[in-house]
């Protein structure tokens, strides 16, 4: 902002503005990220540790993790001017031999640090061309995309100021606004505020692009040459030339061009002669419209090499928002820019829709480089015209933070700012899990779309250091419960998956739909638990395969080994619903004898111990947990036996049946009948899948090596070995139970100890919806990877115009702070200074930290003044030491006086001859015209000026 305060220096300090531009903290920097140790970020330059962080995020914000790009030939191109930093450093550099003072402050590091930085081997420089620095920066860029030399490129710019001293020379050629504003295009162009600005975007190929904000559909360069007035005088002649050939390149009708922003610097020399340019080529005879023109210089003031960044973020907000924002200070249009006076051109003074087209971005550099660039706005529609979809479904974000604190308050900030459109989150889902190195935070929000919603679920844990495995175990009998489906049914992956399920079911008369959605009572079946349990598993394991979700490792309690066929690729998704069809369905037609089970807290041994005859111990699910079964009468007998002895024990319902043991023996015949002809090729058992129902012993056998009816029958009538399996999961596992319900969480906590991190993905009488996300969520913070974009409706790529910026959300570690050179750190000796007429002490001396300003002339010393020849004065200021040696006739301009020297020419004759000079440019008098006019005593010298003409 530009304002009046004391945070680059006291206002007024030499002479100065008070008014100026600055950036509000220079001093934060994830130095640790950055590769930067202390000493080399304390020495550099705060323009490059901004560069660093904005050049990131400018990545983020496109939708891409910047790591993947390390070691691929991506581009670095920066624009600078400036290096205030240098100056306070140069004394560093002299008396420290580490060379870090050097390192951080000259500015080839302004890009090779970031190539560095980020791993980047494409083609890296920072570019210096005064003002239009980031447009040639733009520039190079795009030649480099064109011609193959990197796939992809950062253009960057900087611009600080920090040594008051640097502006000192524009205050003596007259360019700076007293008033500390850009009247860009005014009458009042009194010349320019000077503003700091650091901002960086990301450049790619059209095909590649995740977000577009514009097009560059051209962009060209040239320098203005030679010009009489001198090298910084502005030449709209070469301009004009450059804006004809950029869009003749690319068989653009300028005419067609809605809106120029304009470098509007907002002084009496640079406004006419570049309005003069624009109107000679793009209010030809033939356009329909006055030409919208601007200038964010009226805004932000000149940020002079960084200035072309700044006129491209309004741009880029222009076409975003579709709204031209109005130009500041423009009240009445300058009189020498006929153009404003006769309606070829119209200043935006006022918010204007934007409609669309093309625009031209205009830049010179007082070196005399010029620069134009032609952008074109995404032509996808608003994200305000989509529908949001699905809005039931809340919203899974996942985040990486590199301190918990800045990982906490992006998710607030996120919170405060939401909900976001669908487009939003799509690209912060594709950039919230880099490399847990560089982020050690990982974080996830639920953020609800519903109006009046509670606030958003947060969760932030540090992420392990290393990858951790991840296995499956999948849950038998005794997870199923009515309505168990109902609202995981608002997934599509999932509901596809239950409907292909359902389909095959069909035909045998089951409806699945209404056994997994319904939370009426349904007719006991025995097929009805064992199809709605696999039926969940198989949509399951089919949604997390479609996010990149795929384990290390594979276990199945009971039942649930049909699910682990599935997630082993042994089974189709039809086969383990068949498979676990018949076994429910062939138990039904077997007539068996009733039959019970129960849960008993005893070790597998002494469980074994206590059954009375006929009753078997089926399922060995923990150390101290071992499931019963046999006939109904004796199991009721054993269960008042333990009850009695305060033993821990609960009956399963099972429907009155006794499985994995001899009571159902005998139905293995017709369930290998039927399983033969679903599974007709068995395919191979991966070494993922841990069995449960074969004794390890056993697991060379060919029989145990396949998937096959074979090996089904045989995990229908074996005991359980679950507690066996679990022997085999890796002690910092992680472990996702696959069920309708978490029922094993308890036993696998036990069984695996501390060291495993174990969760469910659905639990009974739970918000599913947001139980099941938060498990994602939860999986997140352990590191592990996933691709939300198959979860929700699918995001149009590009992203949608209007889509919100996320790069302020990436969360840095600003814990430190580092060094920034205040003013007083500047070398600043004592000199003459014309401007203030008298001797400035612009260092500090040993006495005081004051800064002393000598008294202006008295009236006797101006009227001695006077008495002195206009030729010695001129000859001084051009630097001739022998001032008889020039020719009176010759002119100023022949002198080589250029328009710098011209402004202390005219202070001179002002200050020490009493004479008002009106006109811009007096280099065409000579010297003898010159002292004739101080010696006349001529209170006014006025020239008619011609109008700028190309």
């Amino acid at each position: 902002m530009v304002t009046e305060d004391d945070t680059r220096w006291p206002p007024g300090l030499f002479g100065l503005p008070k008014r100026h531009g600055k950036i509000r903290d220079l001093s934060r920097f994830d130095a640790l990220f950055f590769k930067t140790h202390p000493k080399q970020a304390h020495a550099m330059d705060p323009q490059l540790r901004l560069l660093m962080e904005t050049s990131y995020e400018a990545i983020v914000d496109a939708g891409y993790d910047p790591a993947a790009f390390g070691g691929r030939n991506v581009g670095v191109f920066v624009g600078a001017y400036m290096c205030d930093s240098a100056n306070a450093s140069r004394e560093a550099a002299f008396t420290s031999t580490d060379g870090y003072a050097f390192l951080g402050n000259i500015k080839a590091m302004f890009a090779n640090r970031i190539s560095y930085a980020l791993d980047f081997q494409g083609p890296s420089l920072t570019v210096d061309t005064a003002c239009s620095s980031t447009m040639t920066a733009l520039n190079e860029a795009v030649l480099a995309l064109r011609s193959g030399r990197c796939q992809a490129a950062i253009v960057g710019s900087s611009h600080l100021t920090l040594d008051p001293a640097m502006a000192l020379p524009l205050l003596r050629m007259g360019l700076l606004s007293e008033a500390g504003r850009c009247a860009s295009f005014d009458k009042e162009c009194t010349g320019v505020a000077r503003t700091e600005t650091v901002g960086a975007f990301f450049l790619q190929r059209a095909s590649d692009a995740r977000r577009v904000y514009a097009k560059v559909v051209n962009v060209g360069i040239n320098a203005d040459g030679f010009k009489a007035e001198g090298v910084i005088y502005p030449s709209g002649k070469l301009r004009a030339q450059l804006m004809r050939e950029v869009y003749a390149e690319v068989n653009i009708d300028p005419r067609e061009v809605e809106y120029v922003e304009a470098q509007g610097v907002g002084t009496k020399a640079a406004d006419p002669q570049e309005l003069a340019a624009i109107s000679a080529v793009f209010c030809k005879p033939g356009r329909k419209a006055p030409l919208k023109i601007g200038s964010v210089k009226s805004n932000i003031g000149h940020a002079e090499g960084a200035s072309g960044i700044a006129s491209v973020a309004k741009v880029i907000l222009m076409m975003e928002t579709r709204a031209i924002p109005p130009n500041l200070h423009f009240k009445e249009p300058n009189p020498d820019i006929p153009s404003l006076h006769d309606g070829s051109i119209e200043v935006v003074d006022k918010v204007t829709p934007f409609n669309g087209g093309l625009v031209g971005i205009n830049s010179k550099g007082f070196s005399g480089a010029n620069a134009h660039a032609v952008l074109e706005p995404n032509p996808g529609p608003s994200v305000d015209t989509l529908p949001r979809a699905i809005i039931e479904i809340p919203r899974l974000v996942l985040m990486a933070g590199r301190t918990k604190d800045s990982l906490t308050n992006t998710l607030n900030r996120m919170e405060s700012e939401g909900p976001y459109p669908d487009s939003a989150y799509a690209l912060l889902n594709r950039v919230g899990q880099p490399s847990v190195k560089q982020f050690p935070y990982r974080g996830y929000a639920l953020v609800s779309m519903e109006e009046g919603s509670a606030k958003d679920v947060k969760v932030i844990e540090q992420a392990p250091s290393v990858k951790r495995p991840l296995w499956f175990v999948f849950t038998g009998l005794g997870s199923q419960w009515r309505g168990m489906a109902r609202e995981m049914m608002q997934f599509d992956l999932f509901a596809r998956s239950i409907h292909k399920s359902h389909d095959v079911l069909e035909p045998f008369g089951v409806d699945l739909i209404d056994l997994v959605t319904s939370e009426k009572a349904q007719p006991e079946t025995m097929a009805s638990p064992f199809v709605s349990i696999t039926a969940i598993q198989v949509a399951l394991v089919a949604v997390l395969r479609a996010i990149g979700i795929q384990p290390d490792g594979i276990i199945g309690h009971s039942i649930g080994e049909a699910g682990c066929a599935y997630a082993d690729g042994g089974l189709t998704a039809e086969q383990a619903v068949l498979c676990s069809y018949w076994q429910g369905r062939c138990t039904e037609l077997g007539s068996l004898p009733k039959g019970a089970m129960a849960a008993v807290g005893l070790a597998w041994e002494e469980g074994t111990k206590r059954c009375p005859p006929h009753v078997y111990p089926a399922c060995h699910n923990a150390e101290d947990s071992v499931t019963v079964a046999g006939p109904a009468e004796a199991v009721a007998k054993m269960v008042a036996e333990l009850k009695s002895e305060n033993i821990f024990v609960r009956e399963v319902d099972t429907m009155s049946a006794a499985f994995h043991c001899r009571h159902v023996h005998t139905i293995g015949p017709a369930l290998l009948d039927v399983l033969r002809k679903a599974i007709p090729d068995p395919k191979p058992r991966s070494q993922r899948w841990i069995s449960s129902s074969v004794p390890q012993c056993r697991w060379n056998e060919p029989a145990a090596q396949l998937c096959s009816a074979e090996y089904q029958v045989n995990n229908y009538l074996s005991p359980v070995l679950f507690r066996e399996a679990l022997e085999h999961v890796p002690e910092n596992a992680i472990v996702v139970e696959i069920a309708p319900h978490c029922l094993l969480q308890p036993i696998l906590r036990r069984a695996l100890g501390a060291g495993a991190s174990c969760l469910g993905l659905m639990k009974r009488n739970a918000n599913n919806l947001e139980f099941f996300l938060g498990s994602l969520g939860k999986l997140h913070t352990l590191g592990v990877q996933m691709d939300l974009s198959a979860l929700y409706p699918p995001v149009p790529w590009p992203v949608p115009r209007g889509t919100p910026s996320i790069a302020h959300l990436v969360s840095w570690d600003h814990s430190e702070s580092w060094t920034v050179p205040g003013w007083k750190d500047f070398p600043m000796p004592v000199q003459r200074h014309p401007v203030v007429a008298g001797c400035v002490r612009l260092g500090r001396s040993s006495q005081s930290e004051e800064t002393t300003i000598t008294p202006s002339p008295t009236k006797q010393q101006s009227d001695g003044r006077r008495k002195r020849n206009v030729i010695q004065s001129v000859a001084h200021i051009i630097g001739v030491k022998d001032p008889s040696s020039l020719d009176p006739r010759t002119s100023l301009g022949e002198l080589g006086v250029d328009s710098m020297m011209n402004a202390d020419v005219k202070m001179i004759m002002e200050r020490d001859f009493d004479l008002e000079l009106s006109m811009q440019d007096i280099r065409d008098l000579t010297l003898c015209q010159l002292r004739d006019f101080a010696e006349g005593g001529t209170s006014s010298l006025t020239r008619q000026e011609k109008p700028a003409t190309l």
